[in-house]
């Protein structure tokens, strides 16, 4: 009922959310087939604004059935049939209405029409509804007349034996009928244009702000920005359904540089992580949307960022959204991605002429080139038992380790001989 309220690209996002995998039928009120591009059928509530049921009801079979060719999969054909109809004491002003009933003929009229365009479904709109004068129950008015014509033409449709009388004269109304929620005057067929959406700005004051475009509805807004409704309404003091005019400018949603008296803890705030990524701690508050401006990234640049992560994901308080690559070495020869190494290189050994090497020759912790040995002032004078140079020093644990493993290789030869 009433779909129109909503555009169509946001019944996509509601029928995305509730029935992804497309398991129940969806079947659109009014006479817009554009609404078929996302529900699987049409019907029209209200028929009784047609002077020609019959007629109505085998237009708009055919304008659903092409529907399927322009949208592809089957479309359903709902038909509708009433008793009359009475709005006058609802208050509708000029729109209200009356469709007499004619002792039952406008009901056998809008009944057999409906069966003769061949519908997936036929619907009775009465619900008892009495404000809008289509009740069937019994009444004093009435009796019960129209609950057993109802019996009877129901019966006479399942025999297939239903006539489409043409429909019955009308008195002149004092009220011209509304054509609302009739077909639309110049239905479209063709799938609708998808109309590019803004992107969201951040202002210096930290609001970020969303320019209102064609087909907006807060319910849709939301959807696209991962937003709850009930937070655009406080954040733009506004009251449910309330009418959005183009142009205006919707708040969904603060960076970081919004200076509100919330706690500091309530603020969201950048995490370095050890690979040098930078992420955001998901704080009180948090939507994608909200994360992704106060970063100056795109929805699409933030969940190209975080695998798996998309418009309907729900963040979680405490949750580290990436937000910033991790830093590439700067390329100073070779390739960018090996990293300079920054521990102390070992010292290259000392010349022989040198019999202690000189502290002065320990190279400097960022440097990678050879160290210069020092240059003697004067000839050493030679030791009886001179020290073992570096080299050999670090070799000594090496030497021992080849000497044991020689003498126990030796050991089990020599007790493998004498078990012979």
């Amino acid at each position: 009922w009433a779909n129109w309220r909503l555009s169509v690209n946001d019944w996509v996002a509601i029928r995305d959310a509730v029935d992804p995998d497309r398991n129940s039928i969806w079947i659109a009120e009014g006479g817009n087939t554009t609404y078929l591009a996302v529900f699987d059928g049409l019907h029209l509530y209200n028929i009784a604004w047609s002077a020609n049921p019959a007629g109505t009801a085998a237009t708009w079979a055919n304008n659903t059935r092409a529907a399927s060719a322009t949208y592809g999969g089957y479309k359903y054909w709902v038909a509708t049939a009433m008793p009359g109809w009475d709005d006058r004491h609802l208050g509708r002003g000029d729109a209200a209405f009356v469709r007499d009933r004619a002792n039952g003929d406008f009901y056998r009229s809008s009944f057999g029409g409906a069966a003769a365009s061949a519908p997936d479904m036929l619907i009775i709109t009465s619900f008892n509804e009495w404000p809008e004068g289509t009740n069937i129950e019994p009444s004093n008015e009435f009796g019960d007349f129209y609950l057993n014509l109802t019996g009877e033409l129901v019966q006479a449709y399942k025999s297939g034996n239903i006539a489409a009388p043409p429909p019955p004269a009308q008195p002149a109304p004092t009220q011209g009928p509304s054509p609302t929620p009739g077909p639309s005057p110049t239905p479209t067929l063709g799938p609708p244009t998808p109309t590019p959406f803004p992107s969201p700005t951040a202002q210096p004051d930290g609001r970020i702000i969303y320019t209102v475009i064609p087909g907006d509805t807060l319910i849709g807004i939301a959807a696209r920005f991962s937003l709850r409704v009930e937070d655009i309404y406080v954040y733009n003091n506004l009251r449910p359904n309330a009418l959005l005019t183009l142009g205006q400018e919707i708040v969904i949603g603060y960076t970081d540089s919004y200076d509100a008296p919330i706690a500091d803890a309530e603020r969201p705030h950048a995490v370095t992580r050890e690979d040098g990524s930078m992420a955001h701690r998901v704080q009180p508050g948090d939507t994608l949307i909200s994360i992704a401006v106060t970063y100056g990234l795109t929805l699409d640049e933030l969940f190209a960022l975080n695998e798996g992560l998309a418009a309907s994901s729900i963040i979680q308080l405490g949750q580290d959204l990436v937000v910033r690559q991790a830093p590439r070495p700067q390329e100073v020869g070779g390739s960018a991605d090996e990293i300079e190494e920054t521990a102390t290189p070992t010292p290259s050994p000392t010349p022989t002429e040198t019999a202690t090497p000189s502290p002065t020759a320990t190279p400097s912790p960022t440097a990678r080139a050879t160290p210069v040995p020092p240059i003697p002032t004067s000839a050493p004078e030679p030791a009886e038992d001179p020290p073992l140079p570096v080299e050999s020093e670090e070799l000594l644990p090496l030497f021992g380790g080849i000497i044991l493993l020689l003498i126990v290789v030796g050991g089990v030869f020599i007790y493998l001989g004498r078990q012979r």
